[in-house]
């Protein structure tokens, strides 16, 4: 069981499991069942509730799934308008973005509004290199 303040009740804390890759095939990869939760469990959210989301490092994981709950009430441009407001440092993973584009019915339209991010994390992926991190 994660750590949590004391202060969260247990409903509206809520821990991922997955690396921080862009490769789908990778057992531990971010999966659509990961975002399918985040969106059930955000919906059932007090409608004053605030969300602290964090990962390893803050720019890749936790910038990806704030972008994603940002585009359930934004357009895609907004949404990235406002994450680099809030993140400037923001990475956010492309498989978590993906994932979300599907599971919001975008069509594409997050993924194509990411396109001023570097992804620079994912670039060494291909030649099999992967982040490491599990948190």
């Amino acid at each position: 069981e994660p750590r949590r303040l004391p202060s969260v009740p247990p409903s509206q804390h809520l821990h991922l499991g997955f690396i921080d890759t862009a490769d789908e095939h990778d057992a531990h990869a971010p999966k659509a069942e990961h975002i399918a939760h985040v969106l059930s469990w955000s919906a059932a959210l007090p409608s004053d509730a605030r969300l602290v989301l964090h990962c390893l490092a803050g720019e890749s994981r936790s910038t990806a799934i704030a972008l994603g709950l940002l585009a359930t009430a934004l357009p895609p441009e907004s949404a990235v308008d406002l994450l680099e407001q809030i993140r400037p440092q923001a990475d956010p993973n492309p498989l978590v973005i993906r994932h979300f584009d599907q599971a919001l019915s975008l069509n594409g339209a997050l993924i194509a509004a990411t396109h001023r991010f570097s992804f620079a994390a994912f670039l060494g992926e291909a030649s099999g290199k992967r982040r490491k991190d599990r948190s």
